[in-house]
């Protein structure tokens, strides 16, 4: 049996139906719950209703950012990106294709005008503009061993007891390299969804890590 991720399913269902046939179907909530993430997921658990404040690293086109406001009561959604192109990228056509990226992220967001807020910088220069006692953060941002490292040095602090730091791509063997040796060096409790097949959807399959703020790390 072929195996189909539910995030693949639902795109070929949009493709086939369109997005209100599909909405309708399914209803509000069950459509978006297949739509996200792990961590998401895990965070409604977490947080049932409760009003939250939640920041994403690595934007993209918005798809991951709206189902967290879909499934999530944010208050306020702190998005950063640069939206600069990788290191491997040719400048000319990574400069078109990010453009086009923020533009369908602004677009996305537009119906959730006042629980957003876009900061376009890299996470290490948002550190500072991210205010604390956050609940809930997504990293899924440059996917260096060193760049990961920061992001979660730097933004663990920031959460409330209890807070939610996750990201996406534990499949990625900087990621793992990154988020094992933090959560050992700490002695922090390290939840993943690993998913063993993760090149016949591609991204679609990428695991996500999960760890819930206990204490303060020295």
């Amino acid at each position: 049996m072929k195996y189909i991720h539910p995030r693949c399913m639902i795109r070929n269902m949009l493709r086939t139906f369109g997005y209100a046939t599909v909405k309708h179907t399914l209803g509000h909530d069950a459509y978006w719950r297949l739509l996200a993430r792990p961590s998401t997921l895990y965070a409604k658990l977490l947080f049932q209703d409760k009003p939250i404040t939640a920041t994403e690293i690595g934007v993209f086109a918005g798809m991951n950012a709206e189902t967290i406001l879909e499934n999530l009561n944010v208050e306020t959604l702190y998005l950063v990106d640069p939206y600069k192109p990788y290191l491997d990228a040719r400048p000319v056509e990574a400069e078109e294709t990010n453009k086009a990226f923020r533009i369908m992220a602004h677009n996305v967001m537009a119906k959730h005008n006042g629980h957003t807020r876009f900061l376009r910088m890299t996470s290490d220069e948002a550190v500072n503009k991210v205010p604390n006692y956050q609940d809930f953060i997504y990293v899924d941002g440059l996917h260096t061993f060193a760049q990961v490292t920061r992001d979660m040095e730097h933004y663990y602090p920031k959460l409330k007891q209890g807070g939610l730091l996750a990201g996406h791509d534990y499949n990625c063997e900087e990621v793992q390299k990154a988020v094992d040796n933090f959560t050992q060096t700490h002695g922090i409790p390290l939840l993943v969804n690993k998913v063993e097949n993760t090149t016949e959807n591609g991204w679609e399959n990428a695991s996500d890590w999960i760890i819930v703020k206990r204490e303060v790390i020295a």
